[in-house]
């Protein structure tokens, strides 16, 4: 099982929590998965992936466990277009960081035992502050494993002197 991060308004929460989330009231896109366009809603693989939401009086956070086979992974940084037809990835295959923007395609209904909210202040740890940070993290540690400490050193020092 997954967990998997998806916003609603706070005052549709307490039915959610009750009633589950039903795939044919809440799809929000079709998307393409191994050839056949499939309903789905979309949540996140952080919290704060949505820092918006995440700072909002207006949101409430829902922590789904859901079967990795039931979510696909898509690049959300991709227009509507390309991401219908962009290539996705398994949950369970999917390397965080690799997708700037990251949204988990839901393609089942969710049953109420398997919802919970989020607590912001004691809850599971999340091992990164944000998906599009860590994408950045992994991208810039790739170019310094392709230079030299000294190069590194001489880029870092021309930047810091420009600066001031």
């Amino acid at each position: 099982m997954a967990v998997i991060y998806y916003y609603v308004e706070k005052e549709k929460a307490p039915d959610y929590l009750k009633y589950g989330i039903k795939l044919s009231d809440n799809f929000s896109k079709e998307v393409n998965i191994n050839g056949y366009l499939k309903q789905c809603f979309f949540g996140l693989l952080n919290p704060k992936d949505d820092e918006f939401k995440y700072n909002s009086d207006n949101y409430e956070c829902l922590k789904l466990e859901i079967p990795s086979n039931n979510c696909r992974v898509f690049d959300n940084s991709l227009q509507d277009d390309e991401m219908k037809n962009s290539p996705s990835v398994e949950l369970n295959k999917y390397v965080f960081g690799k997708f700037k923007i990251p949204e988990v395609a839901i393609t089942s209904s969710v049953l109420p035992e398997n919802i919970s909210i989020l607590n912001k202040e004691i809850d599971c740890p999340v091992l990164f502050d944000n998906s599009r940070d860590l994408f950045y993290q992994q991208k810039v540690q790739i170019m310094l494993d392709e230079i030299s400490p000294k190069e590194a050193y001489l880029a870092l020092k021309n930047y810091i002197d420009n600066m001031y």
